[in-house]
C-alpha cells in the first residue's frame, strides 16, 4: 500500500497500462499469452488506484481543505459541512476505486 504516486510514477504506469491493452487487443495471441497480459494488466490497475492521497500538491490540499471543513461541522452549528467529508473522500484514488469495485460487484 502506497500513501503517494508522483506524477511521473502515475504517468509511467498509464502508459504501460495502455500499451498492454493495446496488446491485449491483438488478435492472434495465445491464451497463455493473453492470460499473462490480463493479470499484468490487473496489477497495474490496482497499482494505480492504491494509493491514498491524490496524484499532485493542488489535489492534496483540496482533499485536506474539505476534510478540515467536514470535521469542523462536528465542533460547529453548521451540520451541512458534513458533506464535505465526502467531497473530501472523493479525491483518494483507494477508496474511489473501492467504491467502484463494490459498485461492479453488486451489478452483476
Amino acid at each position: 500500500m502506497r500513501l503517494y504516486l508522483s506524477k511521473q510514477e502515475q504517468l509511467e504506469l498509464k502508459n504501460t497500462l495502455k500499451e498492454v491493452t493495446d496488446a491485449l487487443d491483438d488478435e492472434t495471441l495465445s491464451l497463455e499469452d493473453r492470460q499473462e497480459l490480463e493479470n499484468h494488466k490487473a496489477s497495474l490497475s490496482g497499482a494505480l488506484l492504491s494509493p491514498i492521497l491524490p496524484t499532485g500538491m493542488v489535489r492534496i490540499l483540496i482533499m485536506l481543505s474539505c476534510f478540515v471543513l467536514g470535521v469542523s461541522a462536528f465542533y460547529t452549528e453548521y451540520e451541512f459541512l458534513f458533506w464535505f467529508l465526502l467531497i473530501g473522500c472523493s479525491f483518494s484514488p483507494r477508496l474511489v476505486g473501492t467504491i467502484a469495485f463494490l459498485f461492479g460487484r453488486f451489478q452483476r
